[in-house]
């Protein structure tokens, strides 16, 4: 995982659609104090190296950096990677590549043999072509010098973040970052927006008229090739069977353990500059943001499964009314019947409080890594995703044996799995019930296919940098590829088993988690993150 960004600046023009931006370099002093900001905000979602790349294109200076956080690979690589001497190129990635790649070689990085693969693609279309196959979360700065062009893209559901930055008075420079320098308040701030799901291409060329550069930027977004991509996945269907109740459950489930087990095997630390974990220590290298909630319950469930059974496991609950809130009271009795069908299992409960002085103190900070985010639920979201990544509070852990021992704690994992996309996979919202209600599957149908293209847009972003910012890694279970084509063709021929029953809502995952054991927690009804935090009673200050 990594914080990425592109500066560009110098004397020419940004060709975008029909609409023209001329772009030129900032003074000194004012870029100084921006960049300083942004390259901050990099370096804490990247703690364990850092690079930059730097040089021209005709008339326009380019500045390409990034920061990383490490799990794979058997040494650190060179942040970005690049062989500018003997390929012409550079890329800076940000992300884990499950399945896709040409091939796949152990012991190597995958942003090492995804440079090898762009680099032996010798078009744009090829490209295109090799990040359309690949499985799992990313971002991407790919630059080649040979042919003057850059390639910026990030995956069908936007999982890992990218912003940019059209040039403007305020700042006359093009810039694409994970994510926005820090607000300043009381000063005019940099217009940042989200950049949508798919691959921009940028072709650098020398003006015939005067002595600067023009930068015609393409749009290639992923639209359908999200569903063809997955269509392609057709001779994996697992939901067909006689029995409509039974076998979409089984299904189901073997599908979500599948892509728990991904997430949470790909978790190795490559050396002690990363993190240290000596023989026996209690330390757990994966983090699950519990609620108490049907989501991540199952999640806890599926990772006790795939994690060696003398791992512990972090449990991280937020609360910010005095430590009682409706999630403090169901994370409780969720993680009681948790110990229930896994008795064998290491897990630490972290109890965070939050209250309005700690609210206040990191204000600023969390308000910048939200924006270009600004609505009161956003704002809600975000610092209780902060306060509960940041895993710093009680903590009680308990071993087979019973309870151990209760002491302040931060957790040290890195992976955070989270349950994002469970609610739009599968039919979590009202919304989707009166579709069904109203007009039919079909209806349905259309209604999910496009939460799911606006994930990115909605949430997925600023999610990823609010986890991102405290050094850690987001990984989304619900947001496997297979996955996500299995429960869409799923839709197609058992619409009625993944709605809602009553007061019920996701249906399916319901009787998934009554299937695996979890009687209680399968009837728990859904209550909104900032709700169930109690964090949206602290409106009034977040909306300063």
């Amino acid at each position: 995982m990594c914080g990425l960004s592109l500066i560009l600046e110098g004397k020419g023009k940004i060709y975008v659609g029909d609409s023209v931006y001329s772009l030129r370099t900032r003074q000194r002093r004012e870029s100084d104090q921006c960049d300083t900001s942004l390259n901050y905000m990099l370096s804490r979602r990247g703690p364990n190296s850092t690079g930059l790349i730097s040089g021209s294109m005709y008339h326009v200076m380019f500045v390409l950096r990034a920061s990383l956080l490490q799990f794979r690979g058997l040494k650190t690589i060179l942040c970005p990677l690049a062989y500018v001497d003997a390929e012409k190129s550079a890329l800076a990635f940000n992300g884990e590549i499950y399945s896709g790649l040409p091939f796949a070689s152990e012991g190597v990085s995958d942003t090492m043999q995804l440079y090898t693969s762009l680099i032996n693609s010798k078009t744009f279309e090829a490209r295109l072509q090799v990040l359309s196959q690949l499985r799992g979360p990313w971002s991407l700065i790919f630059c080649d010098f040979k042919t003057n062009e850059i390639m910026i893209g990030r995956d069908c559901f936007g999982r890992r973040s990218l912003l940019f930055h059209l040039p403007d008075a305020v700042d006359p420079r093009f810039m694409v970052a994970s994510t926005a320098p820090s607000v300043i308040p009381g000063q005019e701030n940099l217009n940042w927006s989200e950049l949508s799901c798919g691959v921009y291409h940028l072709r650098f060329s020398q003006s015939t008229e005067c002595r600067e550069s023009e930068v015609h930027m393409a749009v290639h977004n992923w639209n359908g090739r999200i569903y063809k991509c997955l269509n392609e996945r057709k001779g994996k269907q697992s939901w067909r069977g006689s029995s409509e109740r039974v076998r979409p459950i089984c299904a189901f489930i073997n599908s979500l353990d599948r892509s728990v087990e991904t997430r949470v095997h790909a978790r190795e630390y490559l050396t002690s500059q990363v993190l240290d974990y000596s023989s026996g220590s209690d330390a757990a290298t994966v983090m699950i943001l519990f609620s108490g909630g049907l989501d991540s319950t199952v999640l806890a469930t599926l990772a006790h499964r795939h994690l060696p059974i003398l791992d512990t496991i972090d449990l991280c609950n937020v609360c910010f009314h005095h430590g009682s809130s409706p999630d403090r009271l169901a994370a409780h009795r969720a993680f009681s019947e948790l110990r229930t069908v896994s008795p064998c299992r290491r897990w630490r409960f972290i109890e965070v409080n939050v209250g309005e002085v700690d609210v206040l103190k990191y204000l600023t900070h969390v308000k910048s890594l939200v924006h270009p985010k600004d609505t009161k639920m956003d704002f809600n979201i975000g610092f209780a995703l902060w306060f509960a990544t940041r895993a710093r509070g009680r903590s009680t852990f308990y071993s087979p044996d019973g309870e151990i021992d209760r002491f302040d704690y931060c957790s040290r994992a890195k992976i955070v799995l989270l349950g994002q996309g469970a609610d739009e996979l599968l039919c979590g919202y009202r919304r989707h019930r009166l579709a069904f209600e109203t007009s039919g599957k079909e209806t349905l149908i259309k209604e999910l296919n496009t939460d799911l293209e606006r994930l990115w847009l909605r949430n997925m972003g600023r999610d990823d940098r609010v986890v991102s910012d405290l050094g850690r890694e987001g990984r989304y279970p619900f947001l496997d590829e297979e996955l996500v084509y299995e429960i869409r063709d799923m839709h197609t021929k058992h619409a009625n088993a993944a709605l809602l029953n009553g007061a019920e809502d996701k249906l399916l995952l319901r009787r998934s988690a009554f299937h695996l054991g979890l009687a209680v927690s399968s009837t728990r009804l859904k209550q909104a993150i900032q709700f169930g935090s109690r964090v949206s009673r602290l409106e009034s200050i977040l909306s300063k």
